[in-house]
């Protein structure tokens, strides 16, 4: 569990930092790190495919999590400074 926890943290972190072509060669990582695991705890084939698929999906998910909050934010952000803009601006009477 702990394993597919930092599968998302590192999808999310990705996304943030790169764009959509990294997601291929850290995929292949993320099943290639989890099959050597699977092999060093000495679990069957299945446990292992399922662990390498479970792995690949949640870096998936959690890349594209990390671009709604990214796309989320920068909305947010532009909407702030239209009604910023928007605002007429004081000036004194003198």
């Amino acid at each position: 569990m702990i394993a597919l926890a930092l599968c998302l943290a590192f999808g999310l972190l990705l996304a943030q930092r790169f764009k959509v072509l990294i997601l291929p060669p850290a995929t292949l990582l993320v099943v290639i790190m989890a099959l050597a695991g699977g092999v060093a705890s000495a679990a069957t084939f299945w446990t292992n495919m399922l662990m390498a698929v479970m792995a690949a999906v949640n870096l998936q998910v959690g890349y594209l999590l990390g671009l709604g909050v990214q796309s989320f934010w920068i909305a947010s952000r532009s909407r702030r400074r239209l009604a910023s803009s928007a605002r007429p601006t004081r000036r004194t009477a003198h």
